[in-house]
């Protein structure tokens, strides 16, 4: 066999993410100067490339090899898994908003520390905006056609663009104005968008369940990525009084996947980092939200979302939203984001 000496390179594939930076910290609604900044444009994060060309390749021996390789020196290298990126602004323009929903919303006995924006909204015994400081020209209420009784906004205004219809006890601290200030089209693209890519990324956690006894199992999701972090959780597994620990390092984000359409989480013993993300696999169900604590942010822009006797800790995006009616003066429900990050890795 000829000898034949080479030089070998090591090729290293340096890849490296920008993060984008900054989070508006009010309702980016455009119009006058007295109200708050146009909700910048949907904008797409570059991904990564799947299929690097400058794959990194082994440091070889100094040694010649006894036996040839099996594998031709052309043949193309493993392709790598995807590779979880971190785009910290994917919620910019949603900082003041509590909830979101892209075709109608009823709201009943409700506190919601963030803005409310629905074409078709229904609001009665609703506390909206504490958790904003006090601008009587910020929006924290948008919709098309709106119907207020027993509502209060504590800091802000109202926008609608066709019809508004006050009853008993309303109360806006801001003004109130007849007009547009979100394009629903390109913010719903947007939100579809996200769940998109949440459901994209490859698993990258690990499970584990304890039962020190028969009344005593915990079902935990780990993951050590610094940026994303993404679980699978079933329906089985979240079954009424489950306990379930989520564990990600601190500020990264951790991605629950619910393997249902239609699912009820009811009093469940949770434990979640605030940078938790909760969506569903499959569309055109509804999510309920029953009787219990849920921390993070809901993305479901397919779905229904309900909540009975509820606190979402987090924001909440979906297609349509009821709430269970109180009987007395307390609020049987609260959507309160004011403890959620203004960046979330996604």
């Amino acid at each position: 066999m000829e000898k034949i000496q080479s030089r070998y390179r090591l090729i290293v594939a340096l890849l490296g993410v920008a993060a984008l930076a900054g989070c508006s910290k009010g309702m980016d609604f455009p119009d006058q100067a007295s109200q708050p900044q146009t909700e910048p444009n949907p904008t797409d994060p570059n991904p990564p490339n799947p299929n690097p060309t400058n794959t990194p390749k082994p440091t070889p021996s100094h040694k010649p090899s006894p036996k040839p390789s099996p594998i031709p020196s052309h043949a193309p290298s493993p392709t790598p898994s995807p590779v979880a990126v971190c785009d910290p602004s994917a919620l910019k323009g949603f900082t003041a908003i509590g909830l979101y929903s892209a075709d109608q919303a009823k709201v009943q006995g409700m506190n919601i520390s963030h803005g409310v924006v629905s074409p078709l909204l229904g609001l009665g015994g609703v506390e909206i905006g504490y958790g904003l400081g006090r601008d009587f020209g910020r929006y924290d209420v948008v919709a098309e056609q709106v119907d207020l009784i027993y509502t209060t906004l504590t800091n802000g205004g109202l926008a609608y663009g066709t019809s508004i219809k006050y009853h008993e006890s309303v109360d806006i601290a801001g003004v109130t104005k007849k007009t547009r200030p979100i394009d629903y089209a390109a913010t719903n693209a947007q939100i579809g968008k996200i769940q998109a890519k949440l459901l994209a990324l490859p698993e990258n956690g690990t499970v584990a369940s304890s039962c020190p006894s028969t009344k005593d199992c915990r079902l935990t999701r780990t993951g050590t990525a610094p940026f994303i972090n993404r679980f699978t959780i079933t329906a089985n597994q979240l079954a009424k009084g489950a306990k379930v620990e989520i564990n990600v390092p601190k500020h990264a984000t951790a991605v629950v996947v619910i393997d249902a359409s239609t699912i009820t989480l009811q009093d469940l013993e949770l434990k979640a980092p605030a940078e938790t993300i909760w969506t569903l696999s499959q569309p055109g169900g509804t999510l309920t939200v029953d009787f219990m604590t849920l921390t993070g942010t809901v993305v479901v822009p397919n779905s229904t979302l309900e909540m009975d006797q509820a606190l979402i800790m987090g924001r909440t995006f979906s297609k349509a939203f009821t709430s269970t009616e109180c009987n007395d003066d307390s609020a049987c429900s609260t959507i309160d984001s004011q403890e959620m990050p203004d960046k979330i890795c996604l």
